[in-house]
């Protein structure tokens, strides 16, 4: 239930951010021309394929986990999967916060030269 509650905020704050932040790097672009802004657009947006590619099979054992235990006031589950889903799911998360990071870097660096 907690993974739950952490992934509706999440992606309740986090996607319009990212999808803003898409929408700048893209705005930048087409009014200077310049590639970088480009770049950084792409870097946030590739967190659409890497979710669809590397979280779906993660979020289906919690989400269906989350399903299961809708009404179990359990603290800790038992089962393996459902750890090892979470644990995937906390590492790849991580990972995928870092693309509008990367965006965000080449702007910077291509702008500080």
């Amino acid at each position: 239930r907690l993974w739950s509650v952490v992934y509706a905020k999440s992606h309740r704050l986090g996607t319009p951010l990212v999808l803003f932040s898409a929408a700048c790097f893209a705005w930048l672009k087409y009014s200077t021309g310049d590639n970088v802004y480009l770049a950084a657009t792409a870097s946030c947006l590739a967190i659409i394929p890497f979710t669809v590619l590397l979280l779906e099979r993660p979020n289906m054992v919690l989400f269906a986990t989350a399903k299961e235990k809708a009404n179990d006031h359990a603290a800790e589950f038992e089962n393996n999967n459902v750890k090892q889903a979470l644990g995937l799911w906390g590492s790849l998360n991580m990972i995928r916060a870092f693309f509008p990071l990367i965006g965000a870097a080449l702007v910077l660096r291509s702008k500080a030269v």
